[in-house]
C-alpha cells in the first residue's frame, strides 16, 4: 500500500493552528493569574515559543487576550447549549444555560478567573450572548412565549442581568449562586413569562456540573 503525504500547505495549517490554539492557552492562564499585568513575554514563556511567534499571530497583547477569551466563551457555550439540548421543556431550554453561566466558575473555572481580571471584556461578549438566546425565541417555541414587542432589546437586558450576576459571582465571594438564580428570575419578568413557571424551573435540580476545562 502507498503512503501519500499530506499536502506541505496542510501540515503548514496544522502547525500554525496549533501554535494559535497553543497561544490562546497560554494567554488563558496567564491572564487568570497576573491579570492586567500579565506580558506578552509571560504569554511566550508559557507557551514555550518565542515573543517573535506571538507577533506573527497577534499583532497585540490586547487582541490576544481579547481572543482568548472569545475562545473560552465559545468552549463554554458549547458545553451549556449542549446540556440545555438534553431538555423537552421550552423554558427550561432557555433558562438553563443562564444558570448554567453564573455557576462557570465551577465549570470553567479559568474562563470565570479570567473574568474577575477582566469584567469589561465579559461585557464585550453580551452581543453574542444575546444572539444565542435570541436564537430560544425563535420559530420552534414561538408557541411557548408570549409575542412581544422589541425582543431584542429585552433579551439584551435580560443577558446583560445575567453577565452582571456572573461578574458578581467572579468577583465577590459573598454573592451566591442562589442569589443569581433571583436576579435572572427578576430580569425574566421582561418576557411576561408568568412568574410561577420561571420560579419551577429555577427551583429544579441541575444537571451534573462537568468541568468544560480545568485550570
Amino acid at each position: 500500500m502507498t503512503v501519500t503525504a499530506a499536502p506541505i500547505g496542510g501540515r503548514k495549517s496544522a502547525y500554525v493552528a496549533r501554535n494559535r490554539l497553543a497561544l490562546l492557552r497560554a494567554a488563558q492562564r496567564a491572564v487568570a493569574e497576573y491579570g492586567h499585568n500579565a506580558t506578552i513575554e509571560q504569554i511566550a514563556e508559557e507557551a514555550e515559543m518565542s515573543v517573535s511567534t506571538v507577533y506573527k499571530h497577534f499583532d497585540n497583547k490586547e487582541l490576544l487576550i481579547s481572543e482568548a477569551f472569545l475562545s473560552g466563551y465559545k468552549e463554554w457555550e458549547e458545553w451549556a447549549v449542549d446540556q440545555a439540548s438534553a431538555c423537552t421543556d421550552p423554558l427550561e431550554q432557555l433558562i438553563l444555560p443562564m444558570r448554567l453561566f453564573v455557576r462557570t466558575g465551577e465549570t470553567h473555572p479559568l474562563f470565570s478567573r479570567m473574568s474577575a481580571q477582566y469584567p469589561s471584556i465579559v461585557l464585550e461578549l453580551i452581543p453574542q450572548a444575546s444572539q444565542g438566546l435570541l436564537g430560544r425565541f425563535g420559530s420552534e417555541s414561538e408557541s411557548a412565549f408570549p409575542a412581544l414587542d422589541d425582543m431584542e432589546i429585552r433579551v439584551g437586558n435580560v443577558t446583560n442581568c445575567a453577565a452582571i450576576a456572573f461578574i458578581r459571582r467572579a468577583t465577590d465571594s459573598t454573592f451566591t449562586a442562589e442569589q443569581a438564580d433571583r436576579t435572572i428570575g427578576i430580569a425574566l419578568k421582561m418576557f411576561n413569562i408568568p412568574p410561577e413557571l420561571v420560579r419551577a424551573v429555577l427551583d429544579r435540580p441541575l444537571p451534573p456540573l462537568s468541568v468544560v476545562r480545568a485550570l
